[in-house]
């Protein structure tokens, strides 16, 4: 595959000010409308979520006035591709100083928004609210059933069939999982999804998310291959060096004397070194 010719340019919206960093423009996850590709929804490190729907030439806020305005990395916004208004947003302290708000819903395209889980409105009960306390990486509603949501978090591989209203951690997930993909060509009855936990490896569900075994680890002779040997540790220790003093000078005074005839013995000279 070649780049060669390949232009990209800007869409916005750009970063606002925020002293030295503009972690606010910064963009940390983006769904496209399977329906309608000109509506684009984005999430940024900082800046709260937007959307255009005008492929991007045209952008307004969505999420300015939650607890928290930092959408997690990679993919932590998703759209129901069966029903296009409902949306999903999961909050992370990853990148930029926010709350860790949790997991956010919307039914009406991003209009407005209740936190899973918070017992507000009346009826919004379950489990969720457990997202509060973890970073949100990665959301993906199953294209078949759209009750069933899977997410990633900190603090491992979770599943939902029940419109993210209550959550089952996934058997042997745990650890931050980074990444979360779904085969859409699995059988719906046994979902077939990949993730990635930082510091242990690739694993795979064969049950919709419910268990999990380990397919590639440090250990695997593929990936040791390609990452090569550790580098050697030293055992050394390494101190630092005293600066050399220079040696004092020692000043003595000698007198040399000459004894004349007849006469008393006199200094003739004196000489300091």
């Amino acid at each position: 595959m070649s780049l060669n010719g390949t232009v990209w340019a800007p869409i916005g919206p750009s970063p606002i000010s925020q002293g030295a960093s503009a972690v606010n423009g910064l963009v940390s996850a983006i769904a496209v409308n399977p329906a309608n590709s000109n509506v684009i929804y984005m999430g940024t490190a900082g800046g709260g979520a937007w959307r255009t729907d005008d492929g991007g030439a045209s952008w307004f806020p969505l999420f300015d006035r939650q607890l928290s305005l930092a959408v997690g990395e990679p993919g932590a916004l998703a759209i129901d591709p069966n029903d296009t208004d409902v949306l999903y947003l999961g909050t992370s302290a990853r990148v930029a100083a926010h709350p860790q708000a949790g997991l956010f819903k919307s039914t009406d395209g991003g209009a407005s928004w209740i936190r899973l889980g918070s017992g507000y409105p009346s009826g919004n009960t379950g489990n969720a609210i457990q997202f509060v306390n973890q970073w949100i990486n990665v959301i993906i509603v199953d294209p078949v059933n759209s009750n069933s949501v899977y997410l990633s978090s900190t603090s491992g591989c979770f599943r939902s069939i029940d419109g993210g209203r209550n959550w089952t951690a996934g058997v042997n997930a745990g650890g931050d999982a980074r990444s979360l993909v779904l085969d859409t060509s699995s059988p719906a009855a046994s979902r077939i999804l990949y993730a990635g936990v930082n510091g242990r490896g690739v694993f795979r569900s064969n049950d919709g998310g419910q268990n999990w075994a380990q397919i590639l680890s440090a250990a695997t002779p593929a990936v040791a291959a390609a990452v090569g040997p550790s580098p050697r540790v030293s055992t050394k220790q390494l101190l630092p060096s005293r600066p050399r003093l220079r040696p004092q000078t020692r000043l003595a005074c000698r007198c040399s004397t000459r004894r004349s005839r007849g006469r008393a013995a006199r200094p003739i000279r004196s000489a300091c070194s």
